[in-house]
C-alpha cells in the first residue's frame, strides 16, 4: 500500500495544493542582489561597486504584507502563532488550515533501528552536565542533537504513530537513529542503512522506493556526506566539486539537515529540510539580555574561530575598529559569550568550514540581530519564512563595506527587526530531555510542516 494523506474539506485540499505549488515553483537562490530590505522599515541598500547584495528573495511576497490585526490564532500551536506576519503570506495562509485540521491530516511513523537505543541520550546527558559543572559545552548539544531531540518532540506530537505497517496511516517514515553520536561526521551512516534494510517492516518499503518518503536526520556538517572543508578555493568553497556521499543507496531519503549550500551535491533544497542546529535547549530568555536593542555596548559581534577565508577577511579588515566586539585569545565560557552576544546590536553569522554557522541560532536566542554571510545558502526553513523581518542576509562580498551598510540602518527598522527576531525565537529552539511535552513551543511544527509540503510536493508531481 502506497503511503498517504488524508484530505478533508475544501480548505485542506487548498492548503496541499498551495504547498505543493510552493515546492515546485520556488527555485533555490542562486546567488544575491542588491536591493531594498522589505518589511522592516524601507530602507534601500546601495552596495556601491562592491558587488555585495542584500539577499532578498521572492520580492513579490513578503511577510509584511499580511495583516495580523485580529487574526484568531485559536488552534494554533505557540510557535505558530508568532509567525503571522513573519512566515510568507501564502504560507500563513495553508498553515492556519493544516494545523486547525483535526484529526491530523498528516501523520509520519517513527521507527528505531539502532540497537542501543540509549547511546545518544546518554551522550547528551553527558555533555549537558560538563556544560552546568564545567561551564563547558561540546559539540554534540551544540551542533548534532537534532538526530536524538527531533524524534523525542515528534513522538510527543499528535503528528507521530508508531504503527509503521502496511496498513498504517503515515505519510513518511521517520527513522530514529544514533548516527553523529557514535561518529561525529556521520561515519555510522552505513551501519544504519544496513539496519533500515533489515528491518521486518521498512526494509521492504526502502528497497522498493529507494528512500523516498523515508526522514533521517543528518546534522554532520555536510549531511549525508564525508567530511569536506568547504573552504578549499578563493570564496571559501569549490564550485565544481562534488561531495562524497557515506551511502549513496539513500538519496532519495529526505534529510533533516543543518547543511544548506548548493554546492556539492548534498542538500537538495526540493526534498530536504534545513533545520537549526540545537544549540537552544530552554524555554527562558537570557537573564543578561538587555531588552533596548539601541542601548546595547556593541553594534557588531563576532567571535569564533577563523575557520573560513570570509572570517579572517572581516577580522582583518576591522580588527581595530571600536564598532567590533574583538574577543582576543582568551576563549569565552558559554555564559560570557551568550550575554556579549545579548549586549550587541548585530551578531555576525558569516560561514566557516560549512556554509552554516551555529552563530545565527545564537544570535536569536541572544536577542541580537543576526548578520548571514554566505553565499548560495539556504538557511533553516527558508521556504515558509521572510528572513528580511529579522535578519540580514549578505554574499560574502560583503565585508568591504559591511560596517557601513549595517550602521546606516535607521533606529525604526532595528526594533522592528529586534521584536521580530522575539516572536520568531521558538522556532531556532529544542528542548532539553524532560520538556519534549512542550513541542509546540519548539521548532517541530514548522518541520512538520515542512515535511508535509515535500511529501505533496512529490505526491503532484
Amino acid at each position: 500500500m502506497e503511503p498517504r494523506v488524508a484530505v478533508v474539506g475544501g480548505g485542506l485540499a487548498f492548503a496541499a495544493i498551495a504547498a505543493a505549488w510552493l515546492f515546485l515553483t520556488w527555485p533555490p537562490i542562486e546567488q544575491a542582489r542588491p536591493g531594498t530590505l522589505r518589511g522592516a522599515g524601507a530602507m534601500t541598500i546601495n552596495h556601491g561597486g562592491h558587488g555585495a547584495g542584500m539577499r532578498d528573495e521572492h520580492d513579490d511576497r513578503h511577510a509584511a504584507d499580511v495583516d495580523c490585526a485580529g487574526q484568531d490564532l485559536d488552534g494554533l500551536p505557540r510557535t505558530i502563532q508568532a509567525l503571522c506576519g513573519i512566515a510568507r503570506p501564502l504560507v500563513w495562509r495553508a498553515m492556519q488550515t493544516f494545523f486547525r485540521a483535526s484529526p491530523p491530516v498528516f501523520r509520519l511513523s517513527v521507527t528505531s533501528v539502532t540497537p542501543d537505543v540509549h547511546k545518544c541520550s546518554n551522550l547528551y546527558k553527558k555533555e549537558m552536565a560538563k556544560a552546568g559543572v564545567q561551564g563547558k559545552e561540546l559539540p554534540y548539544t551544540t551542533k548534532f542533537a537534532a538526530e536524538l531531540l527531533f524524534p523525542l518532540l515528534l513522538r510527543a506530537s499528535p503528528w507521530a504513530t508508531e504503527d509503521a505497517s502496511d496498513s498504517s496511516d503515515a505519510a513518511m517514515h521517520v527513522i530514529d537513529a544514533c548516527i553523529i553520536g557514535q561518529g561525529q561526521q556521520g561515519q555510522r551512516i552505513p551501519t544504519v542503512v544496513r539496519l533500515l534494510r533489515a528491518h521486518p517492516v521498512l526494509g521492504r518499503r526502502f528497497e522498493a522506493t529507494g528512500g523516498e518518503g523515508f526522514v533521517m536526520t543528518m546534522t554532520g556538517d555536510h549531511g549525508p556526506c564525508l567530511l569536506f572543508k568547504d573552504r578549499a578555493g578563493k570564496d571559501d568553497y569549490q564550485r565544481t566539486k562534488t561531495k562524497i556521499w557515506h551511502d549513496y543507496s539513500i538519496v532519495n531519503a529526505t534529510f533533516l539537515m543543518n547543511e544548506g549550500s548548493h554546492h556539492g551535491g548534498c542538500y537538495s533544497p526540493t526534498k530536504d529540510v534545513v533545520i537549526p542546529t540545537p544549540v537552544v535547549h530552554t524555554l527562558s530568555p537570557l537573564p543578561c539580555a538587555k531588552p533596548d536593542i539601541l542601548n546595547r555596548k556593541t553594534k557588531i559581534f563576532l567571535a569564533g574561530r577563523t575557520s573560513s577565508k570570509t572570517r579572517q577577511r572581516i577580522q582583518e579588515r576591522y580588527a581595530d575598529d571600536p564598532a567590533f566586539y574583538h574577543q582576543g585569545k582568551e576563549r569565552l565560557d558559554p555564559d560570557q559569550f551568550r550575554c556579549e552576544m545579548a549586549d550587541s546590536v548585530f551578531c555576525l553569522a558569516p560561514r566557516g568550514e560549512a556554509a552554516w554557522s551555529p552563530r545565527l541560532d545564537e544570535a536569536i536566542h541572544a536577542g541580537c540581530i543576526p548578520v548571514v554571510i554566505s553565499d548560495d545558502y539556504d538557511p533553516p526553513f527558508w521556504h515558509l519564512l521572510d528572513y528580511s523581518r529579522f535578519s540580514l542576509r549578505f554574499n560574502q562580498s560583503i565585508v568591504p563595506v559591511l560596517k557601513e551598510t549595517l550602521l546606516s540602518i535607521d533606529e525604526a527598522t532595528l526594533r522592528e527587526l529586534h521584536a521580530n527576531v522575539k516572536r520568531v525565537a521558538p522556532v531556532f529552539r529544542y528542548s532539553n530531555l524532560e520538556g519534549v511535552d512542550q513541542w509546540d513551543t519548539t521548532m517541530l511544527p514548522l518541520a512538520v510542516y515542512q515535511l508535509y509540503t515535500i511529501h505533496t510536493a512529490r505526491q503532484a508531481s
